[in-house]
C-alpha cells in the first residue's frame, strides 16, 4: 500500500520537468559549462572512478553528493569489519580523487 502511494506521487510533466508530488520538489534544470558526472559511493569503493580517471576522463566535472560523503564516513565506523574495510576503500578512492583533480 505504501509503495503504491509512493509511485503514484511520482509524475512526469514533460520531458525535461520531473515532479515529486508527496512533499512536492520541483527539480529545475540548470545551465552549466561542463557536463557533470554523479559518482556514487559503489564507485568510489571498487575504484571505478580511478580507471575511469586513468583513461583522461576531463570532459566532465564529478560531482560527489554529500549524503554519499556522510554515508562513507558513517560505516567506515562501523564496528562490522567487512563493511568498515569496503567503506574505507571508499575513502581511500576520494582521497586519490582529491590528489589527481581540483575537487571542491
Amino acid at each position: 500500500m505504501l509503495v503504491n502511494l509512493i509511485l503514484k506521487g511520482f509524475s512526469l510533466r514533460g520531458w525535461d520537468e520531473f515532479n515529486l508530488v508527496i512533499p512536492y520538489v520541483r527539480f529545475v534544470p540548470h545551465e552549466v559549462d561542463v557536463p557533470l558526472v554523479v559518482v556514487d559511493t559503489s564507485g568510489l569503493i571498487d575504484g571505478r572512478i580511478a580507471r575511469v580517471l586513468e583513461t583522461d576522463f576531463r570532459s566532465a566535472a564529478l560531482v560527489i553528493p554529500r549524503f554519499g560523503l556522510k554515508q562513507l564516513q558513517s560505516v567506515a565506523d562501523s564496528p562490522d569489519p567487512i563493511r568498515q574495510a569496503r567503506e574505507r576503500r571508499g575513502l581511500e578512492g576520494l582521497a586519490e580523487l582529491r590528489d589527481r583533480r581540483s575537487v571542491s
